[in-house]
């Protein structure tokens, strides 16, 4: 994550990602970073289960990795640092966490933010702050959205119920990035809502446990 944010490839004035030498395929640390310190959190809360609420043994050990993989992601990518940041909170609450210690994380998240503002003033290059400044006003000034939000919805719409049909999508040449952030949108235009409902459906499917063969009841 620290070679990413110094050296990695500058893509949409952000520097998100690594790429593979002789090979120019592209990836983003984070996504890595993002899995590994999920399974290191719940990998902590069950071996200290006996002694969660102590602090040194069990919510130290825990919380320092969180707010550095998080401090890292968060210049280049501030929507993915508070969603893994939160997501590793609401791990701990159902873990059994003393609510004071995951106070304390919150706290220190906030202060962790305030530092990385303080950093942009001296280093502007490596923190956007002055992009997540306008995402902000963007939003203050016009909730129902701008450009992006206005032809995610088009491409959504257009879907109707059936689609346009695979590859038939119009907004991919007007969205950014529909290979990523608008791939629902996309989805929805050449599946239509059907395709749409499907998504959504495997989504919630991954909610439900495994009561396959091997499975014990509890």
């Amino acid at each position: 994550m620290a070679y990413t944010l110094f050296f990695g490839q500058e893509i949409n004035d952000a520097r998100r990602w690594i790429e593979v030498p002789f090979i120019g395929i592209t990836f983003q640390t984070s996504d890595f970073a993002r899995v590994a310190l999920i399974l290191f959190v719940a990998r902590e809360i069950t071996r200290h289960n006996d002694y969660i609420k102590d602090f040194n043994k069990a919510f130290l050990p825990i919380i320092v990795p969180i707010l550095m993989v998080c401090a890292l992601i968060a210049p280049a990518n501030l929507s993915t640092a508070l969603l893994l940041f939160l997501t590793c909170v609401l791990m701990m609450f159902i873990g059994r966490v003393a609510v004071r210690y995951i106070v304390l994380l919150l706290i220190l998240g906030v202060i962790t933010f305030a530092a990385l503002v303080g950093i942009e003033k001296v280093f502007p290059d490596l923190v956007r702050v002055e992009t997540w400044s306008s995402r902000l006003r963007d939003f203050a000034t016009n909730p129902e959205g701008g450009y992006q939000v206005m032809h995610s919805k088009i491409a959504i719409a257009s879907g109707e119920w059936i689609g346009l049909g695979p590859g038939n999508s119009d907004m991919r040449n007007y969205l950014p990035a529909p290979y990523s952030d608008f791939i629902y949108a996309i989805i929805c235009e050449e599946y239509g809502l059907i395709g749409g409902f499907l998504i959504l459906g495997l989504f919630v499917l991954l909610m439900f446990p495994d009561h396959g063969p091997g499975h014990e009841e509890l």
